[in-house]
């Protein structure tokens, strides 16, 4: 059926977003060094967005909702998940290089700038999940798979501009390029789901669960 081709489409395109930055790197970058360095980052960042993201607990509860009760029950969905994620958005660059040292030595330190950078896709894959959930809940999984692939596009386009240009500069700046790529690309998709949502399913977020953790966070 097209549900399940579409579903498919997205889940290949996903995998596609996860790696692609490693590939990219290791096509432009010299050594294998420096692509390490940006895989302890990316490794930190991934865990640490799993181990506080909910987001597949919500798919049963959108699946039965309507209307009102639908954007209620995503609300607190989305406030308790902004509410955890963004701090540590915000937290993380500040405590990346003692974080590193602690876990993985003094010798990984270079992995502290593309950590910076992304340490903001921990509140995207957080949040971003629940919008996700929803379109695959309410049966619009092209919505997902449209804009992952565009999203995937974006993010080969500006990896090979960033990271080319940035490596000329200092190597390991080509790690902060293919960052900076990512986080860009994946902001995309989360706005462009957002907009999805609000346009066929009349979901908004309650801006308090933006404002209020970002002062936490800072």
């Amino acid at each position: 059926t097209k549900f399940f081709f579409f579903i498919t489409i997205a889940s290949i395109t996903s995998s596609v977003f996860i790696h692609f930055d490693i590939v990219i790197l290791g096509l432009l970058l010299e050594g294998t060094e420096l692509i390490g360095f940006y895989q302890v980052a990316s490794t930190i960042v991934i865990s640490i967005a799993a181990i506080i993201s909910f987001g597949n607990v919500s798919l049963p509860v959108f699946t039965q909702l309507q209307s009102r009760e639908l954007v209620n029950s995503f609300r607190k969905f989305f406030h308790y998940s902004a509410l955890l994620s963004i701090p540590i958005s915000f937290g993380l660059p500040f405590v990346a290089g003692p974080f590193i040292a602690l876990l993985f030595g003094a010798e990984y330190l270079q992995a502290v700038l593309p950590l910076r950078i992304l340490s903001f896709l921990v509140f995207e894959s957080a949040t971003g999940m629940f919008f996700t959930v929803i379109l695959a809940a309410k049966e619009k999984p092209q919505e997902i798979a449209k804009f992952m692939l565009i999203a995937n596009v974006l993010n080969i386009a500006l990896s090979f501009i960033l990271v080319t240009q940035l490596a000329q500069i200092k190597p390991e700046y080509g790690l902060l390029g293919a960052a900076i790529a990512v986080v860009i690309s994946r902001y995309f998709y989360l706005i462009s789901l957002m907009h999805t949502a609000k346009k066929k399913f009349s979901i908004t977020i309650d801006k308090s669960s933006i404002y209020k953790p970002v002062l936490a966070g800072i």
